[in-house]
């Protein structure tokens, strides 16, 4: 019904319900049993197939797809849905409410036993059950066996996904000999509702069968690709892990999440923004994929049982309107609606291993603020590939402050539950140097050239695997990275031009190291044309031919034996020549020298850019 929108080539979306029947005992926290599932079908069917024209991710348990078989088989071979198995375990007799051939009837069918009430899952909230990260690598072949075969016969073709987070090593290696290729419920940096994956990049991976957590650093196998429960704000969450090791603020892009544990932070328009800075990170990494989840339970609003209590019942309907509202803006933002099976099949065909990619995170709310304080949430940026991760905060400097490393990778059994990860670096910016760090073009008389300056660092330990960030990296975006010569201790860069940033990679011997990163291109484009002294000023003026850029420094020749005042910039008055960092006037021989520091942009317009420096 409605117009196909413009599609990006990289960007792609996913809409996944989960179809679970729950049975009818009231949870203290989230009362699933009062809601069913028909209505959430219904309204997917209607939004999504017919109206426009979405392939839907039906995330099923064994009861879930024995209720709505028949359905799910005509969307499949209609609209082209997939059907997903979704069971994590083994639940006991009394979660299942005693009725376990109603909800999980295949396991009696496996011959397999429950486990008893008090059983303690190494799962935290996997209360009452038996997760598949609880069992032996023989147990968990019988389940996954059986399930896949049922789902393959009821559906009619193979089923390749499995949706839940509750897995371990055994299960991919499992999963790789089934024919399964693709593990759904990633969370970064997450330890809440059966997730335990921190150390996982904060995107689509393949997964090391010696550690489910993270990627698989061999390239060019036939591997499982995990994908991520849902989008979410890692500055925030980064933010939250200082007060809580939870590792999260209560909220996600889950539609229930987003309509009611926030207090209606749809209102703020959250949920948008989380799909357009999803949509940014496109612009600069080989592709971009936006899941979107719900339970079928918060797309109902039925009247319940007289029987049962709902806690807030006003919710579903927010609920409703959130997803499709995230539905949408996914697709008017170019994003091609695939189920799980196709996006992976796009990525092994286009892709083909763990990529590496950089996501920028900002304070999405900063109106509201991160657990009701009024502080202010800085940019974080994540750097993955198959080989490691780096975290930077621009609150904490250019450092990274945390880095995970999967060369080789550390095998489950030799951690606990966290994969290992290295803290901040005692790194500094070369100590007993007062100069701060400065990136943009160096003017001087013999000419121009872009440089990084005073980034020489200090390292009290040798780090061979070191990783730095310019928050204001200032390249200009004629020079290209092939431009940029590279010394010293720096080995790699990568830069990430839309939010004017580049990561530096390099090897540091304990001591001092020097960092060379410059271009020489920009003296083509840019020139002084003119300095003279006009009344009470000296005038300097600066043409560039090319896009505009940023200073560095500046260096010329003015009369000797003068006292000068301030400065002004593009018409910007500065009363003293320190204002942004740090300059000097030689009476003597006549030299004049100003720099600019960051994080101060001192911008060289396209055409002509005038300095006058103040004469007293």
């Amino acid at each position: 019904m409605a117009k196909p929108f413009e599609q990006k080539d990289n960007l792609f979306m996913t809409c996944a319900i989960h179809l679970i029947p729950m049975p009818k005992w009231t949870m203290w926290r989230d009362p699933p049993c009062c809601h069913g599932l028909a209505e959430a079908v219904e309204k997917m069917d209607r939004f999504c197939h017919r109206i426009y024209k979405v392939p839907v991710t039906w995330m099923c348990s064994y009861a879930g797809l024995q209720q709505h078989a028949e359905q799910l088989k005509r969307f499949v071979h209609e609209y082209g849905d997939e059907v997903t198995i979704m069971e994590g375990g083994i639940a006991s007799r009394a979660v299942l409410d005693n009725q376990p051939e109603v909800y999980q009837g295949w396991v009696e069918d496996c011959g397999l036993k429950r486990p008893g009430e008090d059983f303690q899952s190494k799962e935290a909230e996997a209360v009452g059950a038996r997760a598949f990260h609880d069992m032996d690598y023989d147990e968990q072949k019988v389940c996954l066996s059986y399930l896949k075969d049922y789902f393959d016969r009821t559906i009619g073709v193979p089923t390749r996904t499995l949706s839940t987070p509750c897995t371990n090593a055994d299960t991919i290696r499992i999963m790789m000999e089934l024919g399964m290729d693709v593990s759904w419920g990633y969370c970064w940096n997450y330890f809440c509702e059966g997730m335990n994956h921190k150390g996982s990049v904060p995107y689509p991976f393949y997964i090391s069968p010696k550690n489910h957590s993270v990627p698989d650093p061999a390239p060019g196998q036939k591997r499982v690709l995990g994908l991520h429960w849902g989008m979410s704000s890692a500055a925030i969450y980064n933010r939250a892990e200082v007060h809580s090791k939870h590792g999260g603020p209560g909220f996600c892009s889950n539609p229930l999440e987003l309509a009611n544990r926030s207090e209606g932070l749809e209102k703020y328009d959250l949920h948008r923004k989380l799909i357009r800075e999803a949509v940014s990170w496109a612009q600069w990494n080989p592709y971009g994929h936006l899941p979107l989840q719900l339970e079928a339970i918060w797309l109902s609003e039925d009247e319940i049982s007289p029987e049962l209590h709902d806690m807030y019942p006003t919710f579903n309907s927010a609920n409703t309107e959130v997803l499709y509202t995230q539905i949408e803006e996914c697709l008017r933002c170019g994003a091609k609606p695939v189920t799980f099976a196709g996006f992976a099949d796009w990525h092994r065909a286009h892709v083909g291993d763990t990529a590496e990619m950089v996501q920028h995170h900002e304070d999405p709310l900063p109106e509201v603020r991160n657990r009701g304080k009024d502080a202010h949430v800085p940019p974080l940026v994540l750097y993955g590939s198959s080989k490691r991760q780096f975290w930077f905060d621009r609150g904490r400097g250019f450092n990274y402050v945390r880095r995970y490393s999967y060369t080789p990778v550390v095998p489950e059994e030799q951690i606990v539950n966290e994969y290992p990860f290295d803290s901040e670096p005692r790194v500094y910016l070369r100590i007993k140097h007062s100069a701060n760090v400065r990136t943009g073009l160096v003017i001087r008389p013999e000419g121009v050239h872009y440089e990084l300056s005073q980034f020489d660092l200090t390292a009290y330990d040798g780090d061979p695997d070191y990783a730095a960030i310019l928050w204001h990296a200032n390249i200009p975006s004629y020079v290209k990275d092939e431009d940029i010569t590279i010394g010293g201790a720096l080995k790699g860069f990568k830069t990430i031009r839309p939010k004017n940033l580049a990561i530096l990679f390099a090897e540091l011997a304990k001591g001092e190291n020097s960092i060379v990163f410059r271009s020489d291109l920009p003296g083509k484009h840019v020139r002084i044309v003119s300095a003279e002294t006009v009344g009470k000023r000296f005038e300097v003026w600066i043409e560039n031919d090319a896009d505009e850029a940023y200073l560095n420094s500046i260096e010329f020749a003015m009369p000797t034996g003068l006292r000068i005042g301030g400065f002004w910039w593009d018409g910007h008055y500065s009363r003293t020549i320190f204002r942004y960092g740090w300059g000097h006037y030689s009476r003597e021989d006549g030299k004049f020298w100003l720099a600019s520091y960051y994080p101060v942009q001192l911008k060289i317009n396209r055409g002509l850019t005038r300095m006058s420096v103040e004469l007293l």
